[in-house]
């Protein structure tokens, strides 16, 4: 009859749906061979990345050393002119001695030679002109520099014989600080400001006096100066006077020295790390196009692992897009350094927030799956974390692109709180990290518990879910070992950022570049390899080929290795599929079969085999 037809119809689609829903992810379904294959070219590009690094490219960071030489300001506080010993129209500095008294000495006789009356500790101008030449040749700075950074340290001395030479322990010196540029088209000796701040700086400093006690040196810790979002210019100049007044710079010992350290990302490294963004980031957008259509072709709602994965991509591209070619020529703008801490941040609450959501969808312990209010604490965790750390870079990256010498480590209440809002994101850091660690032994300890089903499946379903059991251990050991390397690499940047911050000694962290390279390689092999394995597979399980062998199946060991979300969904819509066709008043007993099969179905997730064989009986009544 037509009624018994139209439900053998219904039934024939609803088994190929099944069969084709149930059919997992590549990971599951790609054959030995092809896998490993596939893991040798990623291991492969994971080995280009660090020699790439480690052969090629020079170290991430660079940094010069300076001296500051001291002018006078005959014109007395002159705030107009600058002050520099090279380059036509220079000043004459004062001879240093070993000294605060030989110093004084240099500067009498000084002012004896230029005929002029001595100048007060407010007319002496520390400057400092960079690059530094080499061989008597003079360098310009490149735009392939990124960025720069300044600290500065202050070199004082104590005699007993002298009040007020002590630094106490609350001591705090101001510095009236001129930063200026010129370029290559400029005439010689022309200066333009760039920006000028009065600043003040904690001293914390350590006295070592000699065996007599009467004298000793302070060791200082070097303190913050300036940081430049880009580097646009050929040549800077930087000016630094430190008046003593009745309100100010009281208590700073007998100031001698002062030394400022300037740091700065290589050229050579630049272009490496441009050059790999540039042959990333087409690559990545391409392979989401794919996964994207191989998930619309499904015919199904995205399941919440697959929505985490499409993320992940979005956020590891937009870090990989090459913007920063923008910055070395139309757009020198100082914006450049917080644009690329945002563009961090945003992959590092993605490359979190995945995590969470892969290690918990494959935990088999019979719970809800693919809901995103199940992971609300976890998400809540990484979001204070990261809103932490924002409110952090914001405070001083953003003010920092009008004013490059400020910091939010500068004044007591700034700094406890900037000290506050990395305690609070590095408490719920450490609780993330406990929390996947627990959520990784669980889920190999459920997927290993299913072992014990294997005996009772027919032998080639036995070998596909073996198989399938020791593709994902090897993955989620990958992504234990991802997640490790990425917590390496953001304490190693952030140790090398603020090294300075926390009285650390020398001027830099070494790390090589191999590190550097390696670690960014790592991202783009992992989030490719996800969403690679991860889509959905074309090809149904092996050894499944037809109902009575699904039937064979037990229900809690049917589809180890895809997540229960992904079953939910299938299964919903299998049944969804059998309540659509109502032939009319003649398959009334049918059409109720159909729906009684469809309630099964959604109440109890795995039992596909049975609503199929409920189809199958209703189509033979």
């Amino acid at each position: 009859t037509k009624t018994q037809l139209a439900f053998k119809t219904l039934a024939k689609q609803s088994i190929r749906s099944n069969q084709a829903n149930m059919a997992g992810v590549v990971l599951e379904t790609l054959s030995t061979r092809k896998l490993v294959c596939f893991g040798i070219i990623l291991l492969l590009l994971q080995v280009g990345c660090f020699l790439l690094g480690g052969l090629i490219a020079p170290k991430p960071y660079a940094h010069e050393d300076m001296l500051g030489n001291k002018c006078v300001d005959w014109d007395a506080n002159d705030t107009d002119k600058w002050f520099f010993t090279r380059g036509p129209g220079h000043c004459k500095p004062v001879a240093d001695g070993s000294n605060h008294f030989e110093f004084i000495k240099n500067l009498h006789q000084l002012a004896k030679d230029e005929g002029k009356r001595v100048p007060n500790a407010s007319q002496i101008v520390f400057n400092f002109q960079f690059p530094l030449p080499r061989d008597n040749m003079e360098f310009s700075m490149s735009a392939l520099f990124q960025e720069m950074v300044a600290v500065v340290r202050i070199e004082s001395q104590y005699m007993k014989s002298l009040p007020g030479s002590e630094i106490k322990p609350d001591s705090q010196i101001e510095l009236h600080a001129r930063l200026g540029y010129r370029d290559d088209s400029d005439p010689p000796g022309v200066w333009h400001e760039m920006v000028q701040s009065r600043e003040t700086r904690s001293l914390r400093c350590q006295l070592e006096q000699s065996a007599d006690g009467d004298t000793g040196e302070y060791e200082c810790e070097p303190q913050p100066l300036f940081s430049l979002g880009s580097v646009a210019h050929a040549q800077y100049l930087l000016n630094i006077r430190v008046p003593v007044t009745d309100y100010s710079n009281k208590n700073i010992g007998l100031l001698r020295d002062i030394s400022v350290v300037e740091f700065h990302q290589n050229g050579g490294f630049t272009l490496v790390w441009l050059g790999m963004k540039t042959a990333l980031f087409p690559v990545l957008c391409g392979l989401l196009i794919w996964f994207c259509w191989r998930v619309r072709a499904q015919a199904r709602p995205w399941t919440l692992l697959e929505r985490s994965a499409l993320g992940l991509g979005i956020a590891l591209s937009c870090l990989n897009c090459p913007v920063e070619w923008l910055s070395l020529t139309v757009l020198r703008a100082p914006v450049w350094l917080l644009v690329s801490d945002l563009r961090h941040g945003m992959f590092y609450s993605g490359l979190l927030a995945f995590w969470i959501v892969f290690t918990g969808e494959h935990t088999m312990d019979g719970g809800p799956k693919n809901r995103f209010m199940l992971y609300w604490k976890q998400f809540l965790g990484v979001a204070v974390a990261g809103a932490c750390l924002l409110i952090f870079d914001l405070s001083e990256r953003g003010v920092q692109i009008y004013n490059p010498f400020y910091t939010v480590w500068s004044t007591p209440d700034a700094s406890r709180f900037a000290l506050a809002s990395m305690i609070i994101a590095g408490i719920s850091m450490a609780a993330y990290a406990l929390l996947l660690l627990v959520l990784i032994v669980r889920a190999l300890r459920g997927i290993l518990e299913k072992r014990r089903h294997l005996p009772s499946l027919p032998q080639a379903r036995r070998l596909f879910y073996s198989g399938a059991i020791v593709r994902f251990c090897v993955f989620l050991g990958y992504t234990a070992l991802c997640a490790a390397l990425t917590v390496a690499f953001y304490i190693v940047m952030e140790l090398d950022e603020s090294h300075w911050k926390w009285s650390e000694e020398g001027h830099s962290l070494e790390y090589s570049s191999a590190f550097v390279t390696g670690v960014y390689g790592m991202w783009n092999v992992y989030v490719c390899a996800i969403i690679i394995l991860y889509a959905p597979s074309t090809k149904r399980i092996a050894g499944a080929s037809g109902i009575g062998d699904a039937a064979a199946v037990p229900t809690e060991a049917a589809n180890l290795f895809t997540t229960e979300s992904d079953q939910q969904v299938a299964y919903s819509c299998a049944s969804e599929r059998v309540r659509v066709l109502n032939p009319g008043s003649a398959a009334a007993a049918g059409s109720a079969a159909a729906d009684s099969a469809g309630a099964s179905a959604s109440s109890a997730v795995g039992a596909a085999s049975e609503t199929l064989a409920f189809v199958q009986k209703a189509a033979q009544d």
